[in-house]
């Protein structure tokens, strides 16, 4: 027994030099994981192009209220300004389509007017946050506000245009989610 309590000791006692012969390893870094920075013109240029999935509500218990199957198609006008055409294919119902232009502003401000097919428009404001856009929209006279953060993640299985957000509504609050795919024409 005091075989195996000294033969103990001593491997202890070896594991404490080798550990501190061992070189230091530099603490993580703290803080939030930012991507790295996009140039202004760089941040329209991402979303060019045509985009096709599936845009859900949901309640806020989670439960699944709606899909739509969702078309975007986004053209560079100038290096600040792009035109937007979103078709809108929500089952059981007819299709709907949209067209909106989105700004570049100064300072990393953005603003996207969209004219629904009935001739009424929203605006929504937005500020570039890292590779993102964080838009908001609110109508008090209406009880709606309206917060999205979109996003263009470039990957090696193709390019995913994602969409996450939250609104408050006469009828309740929801949550939403959507998930396009670049599309090769």
């Amino acid at each position: 027994m005091i075989r195996v309590f000294l033969i103990s000791v001593l491997a202890l006692g070896a594991l404490v030099l080798v550990s501190r012969s061992l070189p230091e390893v530099a603490a993580p870094a703290s803080g939030p994981i930012e991507p790295p920075p996009r140039s202004q013109g760089d941040i329209l240029s991402g979303w060019e192009g045509s985009w096709e999935g599936t845009f859900k509500a949901y309640r806020p218990d989670g439960s699944l209220e709606w899909t739509s199957q969702m078309r975007h198609d986004h053209a560079n006008v100038s290096p600040s300004q792009q035109s937007l055409v979103i078709t809108d294919r929500r089952h059981g119902e007819p299709e709907a389509r949209s067209r909106g232009q989105i700004t570049l502003l100064e300072g990393g401000r953005v603003e996207c007017r969209i004219w629904q097919a009935d001739g009424s428009m929203e605006l929504f404001t937005g500020q570039v946050a890292g590779g993102a856009v964080i838009w908001h929209r609110a109508d008090p006279a209406a009880g709606t506000h309206e917060v999205f953060r979109e996003e263009v993640i470039r990957s090696e299985r193709g390019d995913q245009y994602a969409v996450d957000g939250f609104g408050v509504y006469p009828d309740g609050p929801r949550l939403y989610e959507g998930r396009y795919r670049r599309i090769i024409e």
